[in-house]
């Protein structure tokens, strides 16, 4: 009975973090936070941040990582969100910081549910993945961060089965989305200076900034493989 119980407690944070994730989407909560919601209060907004920066950039983090934390997918939105709060500099590391917290919220759910299947059920095949993911964990992690193809909760998921060191986590997490949260960012100081216009669209934040982000974006997108590359020699 006690190992049911403990075994239970286990899951109980994951569990906990799929309830709220599917309440959110349920009543549609996600949705406040989107570019027309940024254009009607943005002078609300740059009000009450040039008056409590400090407060502004705590409530900023808090929100960002509940979201993160209970993987709700905005993560590019909110990123985008302070760039256009903070600026390019501060809302990239707000948005860097609070996404790594975040995500290693919900990696260490993952890995204390895993850990009792990892224990009894695993098989040779799943010992020689897991000890392969310990024993190169950074460079796993840092990897597929800087790949945007791969689904970021799924990141945390993967990490945490595979029971690999929590350091190894956030400092690869925390590096490896550097490039695309400053791009992010970017959109939003793009965002910030067109927010005057009467109809905002994807193709109005393309200017000339935002090629030059772009432009970065397309050379650190050849860091994975030169990073491998290094790390094989």
């Amino acid at each position: 009975m006690l190992l049911v119980v403990k075994r239970i407690r286990n899951f109980l944070p994951l569990l906990f973090i799929v309830a709220v994730s599917i309440s959110a989407w349920f009543f549609g909560l996600y949705k406040y936070v989107n570019f027309q919601s940024l254009q009607q209060n943005h002078l609300l907004l740059s009000q009450f941040i040039a008056h409590n920066q400090v407060l502004s950039a705590v409530l900023y983090c808090a929100f960002y990582m509940l979201l993160v934390g209970f993987c709700i997918p905005i993560a590019a939105l909110l990123t985008l969100t302070g760039g256009f709060l903070f600026g390019q500099w501060i809302g990239t590391f707000l948005a860097i910081f609070s996404a790594s917290i975040g995500a290693t919220f919900v990696f260490m759910s993952a890995k204390m549910a895993a850990t009792p299947v990892i224990q009894k059920k695993s098989g040779q095949w799943i010992q020689k993945m897991q000890e392969g993911f310990q024993k190169n964990s950074f460079s796993y992690v840092i990897t597929l961060r800087l790949m945007p193809i791969v689904p970021f909760v799924l990141v945390h998921i993967v990490a945490g089965f595979f029971q690999i060191p929590i350091k190894s986590f956030f400092l690869g997490t925390f590096i490896g989305i550097i490039p695309l949260s400053f791009i992010y960012a970017g959109i939003g100081v793009s965002l910030q200076k067109t927010i005057s216009q009467s109809d905002i669209n994807f193709w109005s934040l393309f200017n000339t900034d935002m090629l030059l982000i772009l432009t970065v974006l397309i050379i650190l997108s050849i860091i994975p493989p030169i990073y491998r590359y290094c790390q094989g020699r």
